[in-house]
């Protein structure tokens, strides 16, 4: 399978995974994991779902659309000629015309950066609230987090403020997020709730730019705020509303 066949079969993939056990998908699936840069644009085009799906989602039906369909369906079959298929017409007009409609999302509305950002914030935010398995490592500092994960050579340089570094730590997770390495760890800060950071390697993420501003969003029930650098992104994460989590950035 070529790149250009696993790109063709990825672009139907669904994000609820319920794809992946299809022989085909299973494939292309297994390619991206061998090539590096059919999975970097396999996840920005996952990214680029999410945003859609979510814009699509926003979008609320009128509570009268039922009716006026049925309506117009009532008058186109009272007034058609004998013979021509009014109701199959009316059909396929009605299905050309959403296809417009989410070609002309597709084409013209192409997620801004912030988008992006959106999108892998909402999937990190998942993926920390879905998190049931106990810490790999136990440390009460910073320091102690980064000694872990640097004999094992992996990600501990972390761009972060005094404030949160001097937070105590409950410890650090390895996490996989769709084959990606996520770096967690738990903060038990000093007003007595935690806090968490993911940090994902910024090249794994295609596209993702540093936000104008650093500001707290609250998504899916979590207080976070994201930043950028040269090497990572991260992503404070705290339950709940937690406006208090502005003095760690």
């Amino acid at each position: 399978m070529t790149n250009e066949e696993a790109k063709f079969i990825l672009s139907a993939y669904r994000p609820n995974g319920s794809d992946a056990s299809d022989p085909a998908m299973a494939e292309a699936l297994q390619q991206a994991a061998r090539d590096p840069e059919l999975e970097a644009w396999f996840r920005n085009e996952r990214a680029f779902d999410s945003v859609i799906s979510q814009k699509l989602s926003d979008v609320k039906v009128p509570v009268e659309l039922k009716s006026t369909i049925l309506v117009g369906h009532k008058m186109m079959a009272g007034t058609g000629r004998a013979g021509f298929p009014w109701s199959a017409f009316a059909k396929w007009a009605a299905i050309f015309i959403v296809l417009v409609g989410i070609t002309s999302l597709v084409l013209f509305q192409r997620p801004s950066d912030g988008h992006l950002m959106a999108a892998y914030r909402s999937e990190l935010v998942g993926l920390l609230a879905k998190k049931s398995s106990p810490l790999d490592y136990h440390g009460r500092s910073l320091s102690d987090v980064q000694g872990w994960l640097s004999k094992r050579e992996l990600r501990s340089d972390f761009a972060v403020s005094d404030a949160l570094s001097e937070q105590a730590t409950m410890g650090c997770q390895i996490l996989d997020w769709n084959g990606t390495q996520v770096t967690l760890v738990c903060f038990d800060t000093s007003d007595g709730q935690l806090a968490h950071l993911l940090v994902v390697d910024r090249d794994d993420l295609p596209g993702i730019v540093e936000p104008k501003e650093l500001s707290l969003t609250v998504e899916k029930g979590w207080t976070t705020a994201s930043w950028v650098t040269e090497d990572n992104v991260y992503l404070l994460a705290g339950k709940g509303d937690r406006p208090e989590l502005r003095n760690y950035l």
